[in-house]
C-alpha cells in the first residue's frame, strides 16, 4: 500500500473511496448452531457477520487470545463476513465456518419444579454452557427464570429444532435471567451459563 493520505489543517475537504467489499461470503444450507472463527496471530482480528444489509453480530477477541469467533444460530441464507484487524495493521488470517453438532442435555425441567444445573466455564459461551431439556404439554404464557447461585451472573437461551427463540442476561430480579413468553406444546432446550463463563451453579425454574 501507497501509505495514508495527507490531511491538512484548514485545507479543503479531502474525498476518499473507502473499502466495502465483504472479506467473505458464505452459504448456511441448514439451519443450527454455527461457529465462525478468525485466527492469526500475532494480529487481533475483528469479524463483523452480515445478512444482505442487516448487521446480525460483531466479535474481537471470542476465540483463543486475541483471535475472532461468533457461535450463532443462523437460518438458511447468503450472509457476509467483513474482517478488520484492530489496530489497522496489515494481517494474514485464516477463516473457518463450521455446523455445530447439538448439546447433549444433562437434565430435564418441569413447569413448577426448580432444578440447580452445574455449568461447567470455557473459553466461549458454548463450553461453558449446560443445556436442560423442558417439554411443554399445555400450552401458555409460560415464564423461565435463571438464577445464579453465589454470585454467578446467568445468561439464557431457549432453543427449538436447533433455532434460538429468545435469549435473555438481566431480564429478572438482580443478575438473575428471565424469558417471559407464550409456548406452544412441544420439546425446548434451555442453555445456561455464566456472564463471564465461570464454573458454578444456576437454578432454572419454568411457571405457567
Amino acid at each position: 500500500p501507497a501509505g495514508p493520505a495527507m490531511l491538512v489543517v484548514g485545507a479543503p475537504a479531502l474525498t476518499m473511496a473507502i473499502p466495502a467489499a465483504p472479506s467473505f461470503n458464505f452459504t448456511v444450507p441448514a439451519m443450527g448452531e454455527y461457529q465462525i472463527d478468525v485466527m492469526g496471530q500475532p494480529m487481533d482480528a475483528k469479524v463483523l457477520l452480515y445478512r444482505g444489509d442487516e448487521h446480525i453480530e460483531t466479535d474481537d477477541d471470542g476465540g483463543d487470545g486475541t483471535n475472532a469467533r461468533i457461535l450463532r444460530f443462523l437460518t438458511p441464507a447468503t450472509y457476509t463476513l467483513r474482517i478488520h484487524e484492530l489496530r489497522g495493521r496489515a494481517a494474514t488470517v485464516q477463516v473457518t465456518a463450521a455446523l455445530l453438532p447439538p448439546m447433549t442435555s444433562v437434565g430435564v425441567v418441569t413447569p413448577e419444579t426448580p432444578l440447580t444445573v452445574n455449568v461447567p466455564g470455557g473459553s466461549d459461551e458454548r463450553s461453558a454452557s449446560a443445556e436442560v431439556t423442558l417439554t411443554i404439554a399445555q400450552a401458555g404464557a409460560y415464564t423461565i427464570d435463571a438464577i445464579g447461585v453465589g454470585d454467578l451472573d446467568p445468561k439464557m437461551q431457549l432453543i427449538q429444532n436447533m433455532a434460538q427463540i429468545e435469549a435473555n442476561d438481566d431480564g429478572g430480579e438482580g443478575n438473575s435471567a428471565q424469558i417471559r413468553r407464550q409456548l406452544a406444546p412441544g420439546t425446548y432446550q434451555i442453555r445456561l451459563f455464566d456472564y463471564r463463563k465461570r464454573p458454578g451453579q444456576i437454578m432454572v425454574r419454568v411457571s405457567l
